[in-house]
C-alpha cells in the first residue's frame, strides 16, 4: 500500500536566515587590527606613555574604529604597537593576564612574551595565507610592547617585542627606558622633527610626549590619527595628561597591595 509521507515545507526564509547567521558570525570573529605609533619616555621619577588612536587592518573600505592603545592591568600599564587582534589572537587580553600573574615588571614582560609568541606566530601565518597582499604591503608585522610596572618598589618602564619577516621571528632585547631616554614605534618622520627641535625633551614631559605624537600625525602619515592619549605615572600615582579615548584609571588596580 502506498503511503504518502509528509515532506517538510521549505521555508522561503532559509536562505536569508543562513546569510544573516553567516554575516553575524563574520562580524563577531576577531578582525585583524594593527596599532601604530607609540612613544615611551622617562624623566627623573616620572614615566610617560603617548599614543595616537588610529587602528588599521585589511578589508578595504571597512575601517577599524579609533581606540585607546594604552591599557591598564593589575599593577601595570601597557601599550601595544603592531598586530593586536586577529583570529585566535588577542594581545591585549594576553598582556592583561600577564599583569595579573606577574609579581613584578620583569615577570610581567616575560610572561607576556612567552604567552603571546604562539598566537602571534599563528596569526602572522594566517595573515600571509588569507590577507597576503595587505600583509606583504605592511611587512614587517612586528609587535612592540611597553610595560609600566614596579621592580623592588621602584617605578620601571620596559620595552620589548618581536621583529618579524615572512618566516623569521626575532625577540627584541628587553630594554628598560632609562632617565632622559625616549623610545618610539613606527616613528617614520620623528628623526627630522627631533633634529629641528633639539630642546623638545624638557618639562612638562607629558607635553613633550604629546608633541611627538602630534608631530607624527602632522607628517601626513595616514596610519596615525587623533585623538592623542598621554599617560603619566610617578610616585604619587597615575593620571591622564590627555585621556583621548581611554577609560578612567582604576587606582585600586595600580595599588601595591
Amino acid at each position: 500500500m502506498k503511503t504518502d509521507r509528509a515532506v517538510p515545507a521549505r521555508s522561503g526564509w532559509a536562505g536569508p536566515a543562513l546569510l544573516v547567521l553567516w554575516m553575524l558570525l563574520l562580524w563577531l570573529a576577531p578582525r585583524v587590527a594593527e596599532a601604530t605609533f607609540l612613544v615611551g619616555l622617562r624623566a627623573d621619577d616620572q614615566v610617560v606613555l603617548g599614543s595616537d588612536s588610529r587602528v588599521i587592518g585589511p578589508g578595504g573600505a571597512a575601517p577599524r574604529s579609533d581606540t585607546c592603545k594604552i591599557h591598564q592591568g593589575r599593577r601595570c600599564f601597557f601599550a601595544l604597537s603592531g598586530p593586536i587582534t586577529g583570529p585566535g589572537y588577542d594581545a591585549i587580553a594576553i598582556a592583561r593576564q600577564a599583569c595579573a600573574q606577574g609579581r613584578d615588571v620583569d615577570a610581567i614582560v616575560d610572561g607576556f612574551m612567552n604567552a603571546v609568541e604562539g598566537p602571534y606566530k599563528a596569526m602572522h601565518a594566517w595573515m600571509l595565507k588569507n590577507e597576503s597582499e595587505w600583509a606583504l604591503k605592511r611587512a614587517p608585522l612586528s609587535l612592540d610592547v611597553f610595560v609600566i610596572g614596579r621592580r623592588d618598589g621602584q617605578l620601571v618602564m620596559m620595552h620589548t617585542g618581536y621583529a618579524s619577516k615572512p618566516s623569521v621571528f626575532a625577540r627584541l632585547p628587553r630594554a628598560e627606558v632609562k632617565n632622559g631616554d625616549a623610545q618610539f614605534t613606527r616613528a617614520r618622520d620623528l628623526p627630522r622633527f627631533l633634529a629641528q627641535n633639539p630642546s623638545w625633551f624638557q618639562p612638562p614631559f607629558a607635553r613633550a610626549a604629546e608633541r611627538l605624537v602630534d608631530a607624527s600625525m602632522a607628517s601626513g602619515w595616514v596610519d596615525v590619527g587623533p585623538p592623542v592619549a598621554v599617560l603619566q605615572v610617578d610616585a604619587t600615582g597615575a593620571k591622564w595628561f590627555r585621556q583621548g579615548l581611554c577609560p578612567a584609571i582604576d587606582p585600586t588596580l595600580w595599588s601595591t597591595e
